[in-house]
């Protein structure tokens, strides 16, 4: 079986992402934050001046805001979101959870996550859409199929 190529998307310094192994860490950290979690929008950012992991999580229906230290060891501080986003239902219907979707990708193409989200495709398909920092700096897209968990083109 050949490998989907993924889709370069830019230049960032490699320093602008986190060891998949810290992600993973930080993905657990926001699912176990609340009861049944699923997180479903991972990204970085920079709160007063430490970068964190900001990550949406589903629960019981209800969005919520979960930031995690860069490492995953701990998490800092959690928001419920007054009205969910369509991502909820999206997360919800997924058969393929996050932390298994990036797996995949970082297995087959190694990097570090700058980023991923759970989204449909134009053809109506569910993916996990992850980002992956390249050692050169290089940013791709993979996308992986969140019912199967197969790397997509």
């Amino acid at each position: 079986m050949t490998s989907p190529a993924p889709e370069a998307t830019s230049t960032a310094p490699a320093t602008g992402a986190a060891d998949v192994g810290d992600a993973v860490a930080a993905l657990e950290q926001a699912a176990g934050a609340l009861p049944d979690g699923q997180p479903f929008d991972v990204e970085r950012e920079d709160e007063g001046g430490q970068e964190i992991w900001e990550i949406k999580v589903a629960s019981a229906g209800q969005q919520h805001t979960v930031h995690v230290s860069l490492d995953g060891s701990q998490v800092l501080q959690q928001r419920q979101a007054e009205t969910p986003d369509d991502d909820v239902a999206k997360i919800a219907a997924a058969e393929v959870d996050a932390i298994t979707a990036l797996r995949t990708a970082a297995d087959e193409h190694g990097g570090s996550l700058d980023e991923m989200e759970i989204d449909t495709r134009r053809d109506g398909t569910l993916v996990w859409e992850i980002e992956l920092v390249q050692p050169d700096g290089t940013v791709i897209e993979v996308d992986v199929d969140a019912m199967t968990g197969e790397l997509i083109e």
